[in-house]
């Protein structure tokens, strides 16, 4: 019998193939993800470089200034009155304008200095199958390099999730206010990233423009039973979100998001699963990956 030998570089190419195959292929026993969106908080540098993040526990300083007023004698009688007349309307427009300027100062600490970080997950039925379309639609086309690119994506994702209203089955949301860049970006990596593990793939990206795409093998026993769409926005200014627990709540957590003007975004990123179409996200795995989310 003639023995076939198998030369060694053909071995090496064959292990090189397997392992490409499999870094691009994967039989996902979770779900595949899609990633979209944008951040400018690495161009933006941080006031506090500690990190320190007086969050909840906020501190106020007055001053308080002594003003004086010297009355030297004058003209009696209703000279006196008339000086004394001007002298408080003049006390008043001074004290008037300055608490406007203190009551504006005020704001601009305790409301426009603060970043929200918002978050709303929705888990949909199958029903919704057309939605993985439209949001693959989105990340294909969208230009996130731009704070206006974030807010199409943000803009496209809550019409595409507000036209699927009657296949809501979970949902919740949660607002955090920080008073830095550095500690808002913290957290909303943290979001980010505790989202991303829960898939076996992200099989498609589009962040800041950086874009990757890769394929999943179906699953063998696939049941199409849920979506899930999580939505993370870091705004500037003191922002609300409303507590999750019917449909309509989730449509009022989506429009309170879309009324926030593009010029405040310092983030935006929309993650999904299934992304493919051939994937599947079965109720148990849901409620084991995303134990927050309610019933509605």
């Amino acid at each position: 019998m003639m023995a076939f030998r198998i030369s060694p570089k053909l071995s090496i190419l064959a292990v090189i193939l397997a392992l490409i195959l499999a870094d691009n292929l994967y039989a996902a026993s979770a779900a595949s993800g899609g990633r979209m969106g944008g951040s400018s908080f690495s161009s933006e540098k941080s006031t506090s470089s500690s990190g320190q993040d007086y969050l909840h526990h906020h501190h106020y300083y007055h001053s308080s200034r002594d003003y004086s007023y010297n009355s030297q004698p004058s003209f009696s009688g209703n000279s006196n009155q008339e000086n004394g007349s001007m002298s408080a309307v003049a006390n008043l427009v001074v004290v008037t304008i300055f608490m406007g300027a203190a009551s504006y100062l005020v704001y601009l600490n305790t409301v426009e200095g603060r970043i929200s970080i918002l978050q709303v997950q929705v888990g949909l039925s199958a029903k919704a199958r057309s939605l993985q379309k439209e949001l693959t639609g989105i990340a294909l086309t969208a230009d996130s390099s731009t704070a206006n690119g974030w807010n199409f994506i943000l803009e496209e994702t809550i019409s595409s999730l507000l036209h699927h209203q009657n296949c809501y089955l979970y949902g919740c949301s949660s607002v955090t206010l920080y008073w830095t860049i550095g500690g808002a970006e913290q957290h909303f990596k943290r979001l980010s990233k505790e989202e991303r593990q829960k898939f076996d793939v992200e099989s498609l990206v589009n962040i800041n423009n950086i874009r990757r795409q890769r394929a999943v093998v179906p699953k063998a026993d696939k049941v199409n039973d849920c979506i899930v769409v999580t939505v993370l926005v870091a705004a500037q200014g003191a922002h609300n979100l409303p507590t999750i627990k019917t449909n309509d709540n989730v449509r009022e957590a989506l429009q309170s998001l879309a009324e926030i003007c593009a010029s405040k975004l310092k983030a935006v990123e929309v993650l999904w699963s299934p992304q493919d179409e051939t994937d599947s996200l079965s109720v148990e795995e849901l409620l084991e990956n995303y134990p927050q989310l309610r019933r509605i």
